[in-house]
């Protein structure tokens, strides 16, 4: 039998000083203090620097107080009920504090987050980039090798996970409650051309174990049980310093950068070097949800998203294990669609069809993001919102 949708989720008026915790059980969110369904439908709210794509919502100087307000006012009157926000790449650190996060961007952070609870929407706080003066080597940021095979990068990000956790507890622990998620940063993906999996022959050793950097199989092997051990230290962090907190990972498809599916590495030709982490290896890992990124053109380049990350097999170990999944991000392209009517009509054909495939709620790229404006439609466009209508009108099934 369906768990009763939560009603009033993402509209204003009184609400509670400590939002109830959005939890999981049997398959699906639920509010703690109902025990109803709670289905996230909201929006990626950020800011970039221009040109380039950094996030810099909070950074020093830039964070907009005023604009955050009337956005949650909007999105909450409008009936939903989450934002997703990044943590800065560059701007968090500061070397002279105790934990390498400048007390300005805090500062601003813990706003957004009240503002966020005074409307009743949830935040999934996406933590990119930790401060390079955390980490004990040389660090350059994202142009360097994945965190998830260098020890000290990696065990780095897991304790700016538990800074942000006791920054927020130590100076509003009702707070946390309003942070509905935490997530590892932004697309957990690998590249062809960087280390290790520029090499072409011999060994690897990576945590104990020995990889044959010859053999597809075991190129496929190292990047699960990476996938699987970054996800398990992400995830303690997260979880020792609030257990009831929600973990997730985010990832792109292999077709959106135009692979066919894991295991085809030098196989696959494509000019983009990335590839994703593996839906199926993430199903089975420690994290509380998957969290899905799509920007398909029509239905059938979703059916191709889908079938590239093995998704009817990812979708019945996500049942067998408890966990759900949301399409964290779905965008439309300008170059596309020449109108927002016609990015609003494909916003309602193709988010139900992913909705029914099994994900448990939708978050639009973006919601008001001027930074991107020649390339995607924002869902609060300038001069016509029928996308955010569209949205509006999209609910579960078993509401």
């Amino acid at each position: 039998m369906p768990i009763p949708c939560e009603e009033n989720a993402g509209r204003p008026g009184s609400k509670p000083a400590t939002a109830p915790r959005i939890a999981i059980r049997d398959g699906q969110f639920i509010s703690t203090d109902t025990g109803n369904s709670f289905f996230p439908r909201g929006f990626n709210y950020t800011r970039m620097e221009s040109p380039g794509i950094r996030h810099n919502v909070f950074n020093t100087g830039s964070y907009d107080a005023d604009r955050a307000s009337g956005m949650f006012l909007d999105v909450a009157g409008q009936g939903f009920n989450m934002v997703r926000v990044f943590m800065p790449e560059w701007a968090v650190d500061d070397p002279a504090s105790h934990d390498h996060i400048s007390d300005e961007v805090f500062d601003n952070l813990l706003d957004f987050l009240e503002k966020a609870r005074a409307h009743g929407v949830r935040v999934i706080l996406s933590m990119l980039h930790c401060p390079a003066s955390m980490v004990k080597e040389p660090f350059s940021g994202m142009d360097d090798p994945d965190f998830v095979f260098n020890e000290s990068r990696l065990q780095a990000k897991a304790l700016y996970h538990r800074n942000v956790i006791r920054r927020i507890r130590s100076r509003d622990p009702g707070l946390l409650s309003t942070v509905f998620s935490h997530e590892h940063g932004n697309e957990l993906c690998f590249y062809a051309d960087r280390h290790p999996f520029a090499m072409n022959e011999g060994m690897l050793n990576f945590a104990g174990r020995s990889y044959n950097m010859e053999s597809a199989e075991e190129i496929q092997r190292l990047t699960d049980d990476g996938t699987l051990r970054y996800a398990r230290i992400l995830n303690d962090a997260v979880k020792e310093e609030d257990p009831d907190a929600l973990f997730s990972i985010n990832i792109f498809t292999f077709s959106a950068v135009g692979r066919t599916g894991p295991g085809r590495l030098h196989l696959d030709k494509t000019q983009d070097r990335r590839f994703p982490a593996r839906a199926l290896v993430l199903a089975s890992s420690d994290i509380d949800y998957l969290d899905i990124h799509l920007y398909s053109e029509d239905l059938r380049g979703s059916q191709r998203d889908l079938e590239s990350i093995e998704w009817g097999a990812t979708r019945e170990l996500l049942v067998k294990n408890g966990k759900p999944a949301i399409i964290g991000e779905i965008g439309i392209y300008r170059d596309r669609f020449t109108d927002p009517e016609s990015a609003a009509g494909h916003v309602r054909m193709i988010l139900p069809v992913m909705l029914k495939s099994g994900m448990q709620g939708f978050l639009y790229w973006t919601y008001d993001s001027d930074e991107q404006y020649e390339q995607l439609w924002h869902a609060r466009d300038r001069s016509n919102p029928a996308i955010l209508t569209a949205l509006k009108g999209i609910h579960p099934d078993l509401c």
